[in-house]
């Protein structure tokens, strides 16, 4: 970097001391300024960000500025900081400007990690690079004795497709740490074309004493498509938040079988009068876009039975989203309730639903003499309220 003509000595001298006594805005304009200087400006910005006397603030902007210098020396000034500061704003902010410098910053880090193996700042860096170069250094981290420093190179290494990095994956699940079985666990979960026994691998931590690992392991058997653990493990007495995890992981599958499975897990939530998960997989069987007409049908026939009121509101906010015209029926018979909320529901339904003329049905239900009190009470709300 050549410096500009224009840029004395005294201008740079005015402008560090802008850095030093400005606000934040007039910091900032002179930080950009210094990129103009070249590589006279390092070192006094590295000066910056490693004195004590620097405020937070002063250290950020320095940090940022030394991002814009693509020179050993930047990189060595942030390095440095990354290791040597207490402050967690700084560290991060450091990490993140190395990162931004790509993979010439590599090389500084490796040398770094030489002397200073157990540093978390430098393999958060290292993570912020997203680049393959950085893998071996990121398999040797995963082996460190500090849990932290296994799992932000866990996370790292889950960003990357690579054949090297799936051992390290299927180490991590039996790995003592929760977060990073947590991390190893969710990183597998993107790898579905993998050629790997799944069930094997990673149904066990459904049982995790970690409720954030069994719960990452529902989201991630949900993600490759392995329903049936997923039922299986509802028959089972884990905790409510598990269920409604794996209910949450069972809605995100979307296919068909998985709408089957949610039927059953409402049939099991029914019998418990577990009403609050009951209602957590009508709300999952309602953003199945891909399976409209099926989970219509089997909403109707949930309706079919006598169910709560918690249960009649949500399954006809659940009808309105999946806007099936097959599901008007059911909905206006919902305002016959007693209940001025499920009615209500049941309006803010019919309101959504396609391809029928809802509003003209209601009229001629209302001058329909043979139509029940409570009916007719229901539809004449719906038309004031439309």
């Amino acid at each position: 970097m050549v410096p500009d003509a224009s840029h004395d000595m005294s201008t740079l001298t005015a402008a560090l001391e802008v850095l030093q006594s400005g606000d934040f805005h007039a910091r900032w304009d002179a930080a950009k300024a210094l990129a103009g200087f070249g590589e006279q400006a390092i070192a006094p910005l590295a000066q910056l960000l490693q004195s004590p006397d620097s405020d937070v603030e002063l250290q950020w902007v320095a940090a940022r500025a030394l991002g814009d210098f693509q020179h050993p020396d930047a990189l060595m000034a942030l390095a440095t900081s990354l290791c040597t500061t207490e402050d967690d704003e700084i560290s991060e902010i450091a990490a993140e400007t190395l990162g931004s410098m790509g993979a010439a910053a590599i090389p500084i880090l490796e040398d770094y990690l030489q002397s200073h193996q157990t540093t978390l700042p430098a393999i958060q860096a290292l993570a912020h690079i997203r680049d393959a170069k950085t893998i071996p250094l990121l398999l040797q981290a995963a082996q460190q004795e500090r849990a932290e420093i296994r799992a932000a190179a866990m996370e790292a290494l889950s960003a990357f497709h690579r054949p090297q990095v799936v051992p390290a994956l299927i180490q991590g699940l039996s790995d003592l740490s929760p977060q990073v079985r947590q991390i190893a666990v969710m990183g597998l979960g993107y790898r579905p074309q993998e050629p790997l026994d799944w069930m094997t691998l990673v149904q066990p931590l459904l049982h995790d004493d970690s409720l954030q690992v069994s719960q990452q392991t529902a989201l991630t058997l949900g993600r490759l498509g392995l329903t049936q653990p997923l039922l299986n493990h509802l028959k089972t007495d884990c905790s409510v938040a598990l269920k409604r995890t794996v209910i949450q992981a069972l809605g995100r599958v979307g296919n068909r079988q998985a709408l089957q499975h949610l039927r059953q897990a409402f049939q099991l939530a029914a019998a418990s009068e577990s009403w609050d998960l009951a209602r957590g997989v009508i709300d999952e069987i309602a953003t199945l876009q891909t399976q409209q007409p099926l989970a219509t049908q089997m909403l109707l026939e949930i309706l079919e039975q006598p169910q709560p009121m918690m249960i009649l509101n949500a399954i006809a906010t659940a009808l309105g989203q999946l806007r099936q015209p097959e599901a008007m029926e059911a909905l206006i018979q919902l305002l016959a309730q007693p209940d001025l909320g499920v009615r209500l529901h049941a309006i803010a339904a019919l309101k959504q639903l396609q391809n029928c003329n809802v509003h003209q049905h209601l009229q001629t239900l209302a001058n329909n003499p043979e139509v029940t009190a409570e009916l007719t009470t229901g539809v004449t709300l719906a038309l004031q309220e439309w």
